[in-house]
Parts: C-alpha cells; structure tokens; sequence
C-alpha cells in the first residue's frame, strides 16, 4: 500500500509538471505574440509618423519654393534688396544697370538665389512645435503634439539644387532627418523635386541682353525688339535718371499669378540736360 501510494504522488507530480510546463509555454508563446503585436504596432506608428512628416515637409518644400521664385523676380534675380537699391515712395527695386555698369545675374547665379532662400527659409515655414525647438545640429527632441508625440527628430543642414530650364523651375531637396520612436529610428532625406512651370530662364536671358544694350547706350531702347520677346514690359521714369522696368511672362503662373520680374536703371543725364 505504501509503494502504491508513493507511486501515485510520482504520478501526481508528474501530471502537475506537465501541466506547468504546459502553462509556461502557452504563457510565453502568449506574451511573445503580445510583444510581437506591441512591435508591430509601434513600427506601424513610426511609419504613420514619418509619413506625416514627409507630407509637410514637402507641403513646406513648395511653399518656400513659391515665395523664393516671386522674391527672386521682385529682387531682379537676387535674393533681398542689395546695398545700394533704388529706394522709391511706392516700392523699392535692385539695379541690374547702374551708371554705366551692367549689374545682370546669369541662369547659375539666379539659380543661387533661389537656393539661398530654400535653404534659410524652410525650417520657418514648418508649424511652431516643429522649428521652435531648434532642432537644426542639436541633440534629440521630442515635439508635443498629435502628429510628432513620442517622436524625436534630429536634423542635418538642408542642401537645395535648383535648375532652371526654359519652361520649369525645379528645386530637389536633400535634407537628412533621423526619427526615433522609442527604440527604433527612421532616415529620411530626399523629398520629392518641386517642379514649378516658370519660364524664368527666358526672363533672365532677356534681362542679360537688354542691360548689355543698356550698357553700349542707356539713352536709346529698341521697342521693336522688347516687342519680339513675348513678354509685357513696363517701362517708367522716375527722378528723371532712373528707369524702373517691370516684365510680366503671362505664360508663366506661379500662386496663380503672372510671374514678374522688376528692376531699376540709373543712367548718367547728358551735360547738356544737367
């Protein structure tokens, strides 16, 4: 009786460690689906962030570009009002010819200022909780908000290349962004090019070889050649030295308005006039 007993406490025993070791592989097979569900779930998160993200950068990427492209034409192809500007009552114009010296920015030159504004000019048109935590070149931050809560963004320096050719305006962005969502990290850094049809080489090409006539004599303007240009150009003067020239390309749109480009001549007055 007593070995059948003791038999039957084995038998018990090992029912009981069958039953537990049962439990601990159904209980870890559970926990590492929960863990793998819980993985998943912050990699998706992440994906939605980062999406998020790409979205208004990009949306940023074309805004900027926009307002460079208008800036540019307002500034005669440069990218803020230079030193020595024509500083009238109305507005204020740069010169691209200036007492006998021709002052036109080339295609490459153009296409400079346009990269100038892009690369200072994007992290401002990101929202408040995305520039105001200066996260140019500095340690990891995390943005409280829906979109960017729990997320931390470290950046690098934006790098704009803008081509002009004769029918568009193309910036291509690379600026790297690392993202960190708790243990994982997302990089990103080539946003889709922002293609805008301005035909500002066209513009910039005329404006080159109308200053060099400027520049053999500022006192005589050819209307049959500004005619032949397919372009609307305005012409007036003002503190009977300067000319101020404003040309208007219908055929490009840009904020769905004509694109224009404006700039000032400051001629020498004959002795005989002075």
């Amino acid at each position: 009786m007593t070995k059948r007993g003791q038999v039957t406490i084995f038998i018990l025993l090992g029912i009981l460690i069958v039953f537990i070791a049962i439990a601990i592989f159904f209980i870890n097979q559970y926990t590492i689906q929960k863990s793998l569900e819980i993985q998943q779930e912050k990699e998706l998160d992440l994906e939605r962030k980062s999406q998020s993200v790409k979205v208004l950068v990009e949306s940023c990427i074309r805004q900027v570009a926009e307002r460079a492209v208008i800036t540019v034409g307002y500034r005669a192809g440069k990218p803020e009002l230079d030193d020595s500007y024509y500083d009238g009552k109305v507005f204020s114009a740069n010169y691209l010819y200036y007492l006998g010296e021709g002052l036109a920015l080339s295609t490459d030159e153009i296409e400079s200022s346009l990269e100038k504004i892009m690369n200072l000019q994007l992290l401002e048109c990101l929202p408040n909780d995305f520039k105001q935590q200066d996260i140019i070149n500095e340690e990891l931050v995390s943005l409280e908000n829906l979109v960017f809560q729990g997320l931390s963004i470290n950046s690098e320096e934006v790098t704009t290349v803008v081509d002009i050719s004769n029918q568009y305006v193309i910036f291509t962005i690379n600026w790297p962004l690392t993202l960190k969502l708790d243990y994982m990290q997302k990089v990103m850094e080539n946003f889709a090019p922002v293609k805008l049809p301005v035909r500002l080489k066209k513009t910039g090409l005329f404006v080159e070889e109308f200053v060099q006539q400027l520049e053999l004599n500022p006192y005589f303007i050819d209307a049959f050649y500004l005619l032949d240009q397919n372009l609307t150009i305005d012409m007036a003067i003002y503190e009977e030295d300067t000319y101020i020239f404003l040309i208007t390309d219908e055929n490009s749109l840009i904020d769905n308005e004509p694109f224009k480009f404006l700039f000032a001549a400051k001629i020498k007055i004959p002795e005989a006039y002075s």
